[in-house]
């Protein structure tokens, strides 16, 4: 695979909270920086937190599900990867 070209779909801020809980399986990329602890994502491996002024780059395809115990500012942007399929990607980040 080749370095594809991007399509950038959507890009916002928003306080998240205990509403944010939801499958994260989508045919984009998602890229998510917190400005405080409490949001995670739970998946077939475990629970990851969303560490704080950390960049998370969550794959299209994944088994992943959003959740929040608090209020967190959420930064995010949803990214098309063009020329990478959804099935290569799932193969290729388990």
């Amino acid at each position: 695979m080749g370095i594809p070209a991007l399509r950038l779909l959507a890009v916002g801020h928003e306080i998240i909270d205990s509403w944010w809980n939801m499958s994260l399986r989508a045919d984009f990329w998602r890229l998510y920086l917190n400005r405080e602890a409490g949001a995670a994502l739970r998946h077939p491996g475990g629970t990851t937190p969303l560490l704080p002024d950390s960049c998370w780059l969550v794959p299209a395809g994944c088994e992943a599900r959003a959740v929040c115990a608090r209020p967190v500012r959420h930064l995010y942007a949803h990214i098309e990867l063009i020329g990478w399929s959804t099935a290569w990607v799932a193969r290729s980040f388990p």
